[in-house]
């Protein structure tokens, strides 16, 4: 109970106090360890002392395996299932393929989905989430359309993969497959779907169908109306992204700190400086300024829009911490041959390290 509330000191107090332990408690062990480096060293305990061990147990472990630092970790997890013989058995398999997919080995992901005797839906969503979560857009693709020919049915994290990674004309054939399911399926009601809908028709120039799906939404709170502002900038249709925000702020709608900084980039991107200006003070208004994206973006316009003063004055409000502020100053800057005047400034504005200077330096 207190491993599923995330009170893992409880947890873990309440295991120790278990007189004896069976592959049960060692298996809830290993799901509430505070990471996966943990939960790995509690399997190991549990195969060097000759503890009984299960599927579960095993499904916990590579549960908690990600990242490629624990790589080799996951291999030997790996290693003992081939061993003791769960390669047969589906759900050990289907965690394989999902940690092989975390640790970004996508090849031996496969590797063990070919070699599985029996697969379910699971296997398959687990092996075209590790290509869609390593950006192999090619294999999600052939590998969502051999899943359609077997008639089963890809899950909704999986669709939410899938959207993500899609780009691209060539794609818009499978994003509009996707929106056919989405509609069967009754998930047009999920914004956590739709957002991911009206994303990928962007990146996928199709931002027409972007616009119609947005039209339909009875209640569009702001995730959707962020998700809609992303398309068109992936679309390049920037001054539809002011007509779209100004039309929601003159009816009250919701904002934050991510539509801020989308209508302020569109703003520099079409050296709109009145409107990025207005935007500018609503921002103020609203405290979004001191927000690390808002504050750059605000420096972002004014510089493209060629009006240094401006720039500098906000950008001497920023996060000293604030590379993407620092850039943008730098490169307005550059754009007007001043870059020796910014290197001089800079250090007189915030005193800074001389890593930080050498850091930026460095990405101009």
């Amino acid at each position: 109970m207190y491993g599923r509330f995330g009170w893992t000191v409880d947890a873990i107090k309440v295991f120790e106090e278990i007189p004896e332990r069976d592959a049960v408690s060692w298996t809830q062990r290993i799901g509430i360890a505070y990471n996966g480096l943990e939960a790995f060293e509690v399997f190991r305990f549990c195969i060097s002392g000759n503890l009984e061990v299960n599927e579960y147990t095993l499904v916990n472990a590579l549960s908690r395996i990600e990242g490629l630092k624990m790589q080799r970790l996951g291999k030997q997890v790996h290693a003992f299932c081939h061993k003791d013989g769960y390669q047969s058995v589906v759900s050990v398999c289907n965690a394989l393929i999902s940690m092989y997919g975390k640790v970004g080995e996508v090849l031996n992901a496969e590797c063990v989905f070919n070699e599985m005797i029996a697969k379910d839906s699971v296997s398959w969503n687990a092996l075209i989430t590790a290509y869609a979560d390593n950006g192999v857009t090619g294999k999600v693709i052939s590998l969502f359309s051999q899943m359609r020919k077997l008639a089963l049915g890809p899950s909704e994290y999986t669709i939410a993969s899938i959207l993500d990674v899609l780009s691209g004309s060539n794609s818009l054939g499978l994003a509009m497959q996707i929106h056919s399911f989405l509609i069967k399926w009754g998930s047009m009601s999920d914004d956590s779907m739709l957002s991911c809908l009206l994303n990928s028709y962007g990146k996928c120039n199709g931002i027409y169908h972007s616009r119609r799906v947005f039209d339909e939404i009875d209640v569009v709170d702001v995730k959707l109306l962020n998700a809609m502002l992303s398309a068109l900038g992936h679309a390049g249709n920037y001054s539809e992204i002011l007509e779209l925000f100004q039309t929601r702020w003159s009816s009250s709608a919701e904002v934050d700190n991510v539509t801020f900084s989308l209508v302020l980039k569109a703003c520099g991107l079409l050296t709109e400086m009145e409107q990025g200006r207005a935007i500018h003070s609503l921002a103020l208004k609203s405290g979004a300024d001191v927000d690390y994206y808002v504050e750059s973006a605000i420096v972002d316009v004014y510089c493209k829009c060629g009006s240094l003063d401006d720039a500098e004055h906000a950008f001497r409000r920023t996060s000293k911490d604030n590379l993407a502020a620092w850039n943008a100053m730098m490169m307005g800057y550059a754009h007007c041959g001043s870059t020796t005047k910014f290197l001089i400034s800079s250090v007189a504005w915030w005193n800074l390290e001389i890593s930080l200077m050498r850091l930026v330096i460095l990405q101009f």
